[in-house]
């Protein structure tokens, strides 16, 4: 319950927008002087103003090859390490795009659909417990008595051997919730650090009772059991 009400207050007052973006992130030459005179430029494009729009189209492109100019001219000049200037040479001449990865399949063909990789994957990862199983099956008549004793050792019967959590504290979560690294990955809540953190104020109350509530009668809620499994290759 305490998600679903969550998530539509974000929905309400932070709902999720499409937006189009045409690249990922900006070239680090790229500056506001730069955005502005494309602004312009666009805007008398649309409007149909042509000699505006060639004046703000040369700017633009001035503009252009001046920061960059400058960017690799600075960036050469300080870099101490093979490694910035390589990566400087880099961006100058960009290399083509790497071509799919390939892989064999059960047949020895070769496949470069990701939908078959991942399968491949899934079934060497979730069978290679029982193969080694297989290949290496264990005696049934190991002697266990110096395991017991070690074990005996440690824990003894007058010791009283016990697992306690401390219960969480208000304070105690508001602390580690505003040291949330924003930059971490959204888990399968879809609810990210960043929101976590600014929202700490007015949840960490909520969220402790729930927490001691988990602690008190060791049950976890389902919504927090789901996992994210995600094969990189």
């Amino acid at each position: 319950m305490w998600y679903d009400i969550f998530n539509a207050v974000l929905d309400k007052h932070a709902p999720i927008v499409t937006k189009r973006v045409k690249r990922d992130r900006q070239p680090e030459w790229f500056n506001n002087e730069i955005a502005y005179a494309r602004k312009m430029r666009e805007k008398y494009h649309k409007l149909g103003m042509w000699s505006e729009f060639k004046f703000w189209r040369n700017r633009t492109k001035h503009i252009i090859d001046e920061s960059k100019r400058n960017f690799y001219s600075k960036m050469v000049k300080d870099s101490k390490a093979s490694k910035d200037l390589w990566k400087c040479i880099r961006s100058l001449n960009p290399s083509q795009q790497e071509k799919p990865y390939e892989l064999l399949n059960e047949d020895g063909v070769k496949t470069n659909n990701v939908s078959d990789i991942c399968n491949v994957f899934n079934k060497f990862f979730t069978s290679c417990v029982e193969n080694l199983r297989t290949d290496r099956c264990m005696s049934k008549t190991h002697d266990y008595a110096k395991l017991n004793q070690f074990v005996q050792k440690k824990f003894t019967k007058s010791e009283q051997v016990k697992f306690s959590i401390p219960p969480v504290t208000i304070n105690g979560l508001f602390n580690e919730m505003i040291k949330l690294d924003i930059n971490k990955s959204t888990g399968s809540d879809n609810i990210g650090p960043k929101i976590l953190k600014l929202s700490a104020p007015f949840i960490t109350s909520s969220l402790t009772y729930i927490f001691n509530r988990i602690i008190d009668t060791s049950t976890l809620p389902s919504v927090l059991k789901n996992a994210r499994v995600t094969p990189v290759f």
